[in-house]
């Protein structure tokens, strides 16, 4: 299987996710660098009450990850493990062991939606410290129990904070300045489509320039599409994919107020 190292700096600088992650990737970064990696899906919730009756609640929120999973890479799926633990560094584990060995024996990169789901902070407070991050001592705890050598990679970038996340919700749905004409859905797959796929390197097939004049659309428009979020994945943007045209088509039918760039 792919190795990511065995201790310290796991990654190169301009994919680090932050000193304080342990090298945990973002889903598109993790793609392009280890790009014949099949995924594993790990998700937990920290209460039975948050599982709700029968787990279905957990069962939820997990189907939902696995969607945003197969609108970033296709095909990949390989496994998913979901349970109720906590994410301290005192709690017990299994699922999260589990999901990791999984992993191991698989070459899989492992996924959770964004780092609480790896790991929270000891001194975590939903109410009175919800913004606080894990401290280097706690992460290398964390990885020194399910090992160095697993890719793990979140949805969500692994830095993003819980004011962070409501700023971009609140971004979606906030209507201001002058109104332009909403972008057609079909222009909108037209131009996914014309891109093509995105290397190493993060360059498209086609150029933005060379879409814009065959499609006969302003390429600072393509460029503000691509910049937009995709719908139910936050914090994602359509030139975040690796394949975005494969993502657009299964999202199924899109309204075209949400593509309003």
């Amino acid at each position: 299987m792919p190795k990511v190292g065995q201790s310290g700096p796991i990654i190169p600088a301009d994919l680090s996710a932050g000193e304080n992650c342990g090298g945990i990737l973002h889903l598109p970064d993790a793609l392009e660098r280890y790009p014949e990696a099949g995924i594993a899906i790990y998700n937990r919730v920290s209460s039975w009450g948050q599982a709700g009756k029968g787990k279905a609640k957990l069962v939820e929120k997990t189907d939902t990850i696995v969607k945003e999973v197969l609108m970033f890479a296709p095909g990949k799926l390989r496994h998913t493990v979901q349970g109720v633990e906590e994410g301290k560094p005192s709690a017990k584990r299994p699922k999260l062991l589990e999901a990791a060995e999984v992993a191991r024996e698989h070459g899989l990169i492992l996924v959770a939606s964004d780092l609480s789901r790896f790991l929270r902070s000891e001194a975590y407070d939903r109410r009175k410290n919800h913004e606080v991050k894990p401290t280097p001592e706690e992460v290398t705890e964390f990885r020194e129990t399910i090992g160095w050598d697993i890719i793990l990679a979140t949805i969500a970038h692994p830095t993003i904070t819980e004011s962070e996340r409501h700023s971009l919700a609140t971004k979606r749905t906030k209507k201001c300045g002058r109104r332009r004409k909403p972008l057609d859905v079909r222009d909108a797959y037209r131009i996914l489509e014309a891109l093509g796929s995105r290397d190493s390197d993060g360059r498209w097939k086609v150029s933005i320039a060379v879409v814009a004049k065959r499609l006969g659309l302003p390429p600072a428009r393509i460029q503000r599409f691509l910049d937009s979020p995709v719908p139910g994945l936050e914090g994602v943007r359509w030139k975040d994919l690796v394949n975005p045209a494969s993502a657009f088509g299964q999202l199924g039918k899109v309204q075209a107020s949400v593509l309003k760039r």
